[in-house]
């Protein structure tokens, strides 16, 4: 199933289905609605994938179904955060540290032989773009020379970056460089879900790297 818009194709739940049913291998429910039209059609089965995520120990804040078929933009990003922190940043362990502390170990770690790039979190420590290439650079010193990056071409940085993490690793681009690159605050869930989906990209599907 392919999403050309997030607010509109979420709102029957049958794309959160499918992704919840792969990302957790598990089953939502013995029987949903395949075809909904309707509003309650569509309610029923976000009332399906809301009941599984609890079962599941998900923790959902002031989210519920008619808010992901009212397409509200920000529950809806939410809701996969939620969806994404579980499946993908809860899962990740290092050294019996897990989630987010487990991931920023791994990018210290990563980065040992990196000192001029210090990692004390997931907002201002990537405005520059210089840890998202550092971590590029580690695990593929041939994709990119490292040594001619300045941290004050932060827009560059973080250009260079992005397009590599899409065109070589398959991921796609969640932010626009305006967001990260200068920005003394980035959305620290964002910087979250890249640099997770680069330690699996680096630790799980090469693992020599990890």
């Amino acid at each position: 199933m392919e999403i050309d818009d997030l607010y509109e194709d979420l709102k029957d739940g049958l794309r959160l289905i499918a992704l919840l049913q792969i990302i957790s291998r598990q089953p939502i429910a013995a029987k949903y609605n395949r075809n909904p039209k309707m509003r309650i059609q569509k309610l029923e089965n976000l009332n399906l994938i809301f009941g599984f995520m609890a079962r599941n120990n998900m923790t959902i804040t002031n989210i519920g179904s008619s808010d992901i078929v009212d397409g509200n933009s920000k529950l809806v990003l939410g809701l996969m955060w939620t969806i994404i922190k579980s499946y993908q940043v809860g899962e990740i362990a290092v050294d019996g540290v897990s989630g987010k502390d487990g991931l920023l170990l791994w990018v210290k770690r990563s980065l040992t032989d990196y000192p001029t790039v210090d990692v004390t979190n997931f907002t201002s420590s990537w405005t520059n773009g210089i840890a998202f290439c550092a971590l590029i650079h580690k695990h593929y010193p041939t994709l990119l020379d490292f040594d001619s990056l300045s941290p004050n071409d932060a827009v560059e940085n973080v250009s260079l970056a992005f397009g590599l993490m899409e065109a070589k690793f398959g991921i796609p681009q969640l932010l626009n460089v305006a967001d990260v690159a200068g920005n003394p605050k980035p959305d620290d869930k964002s910087i979250m879900t890249y640099v997770s989906l680069l330690f699996q990209v680096f630790s799980i599907f090469y693992p020599k790297f990890g």
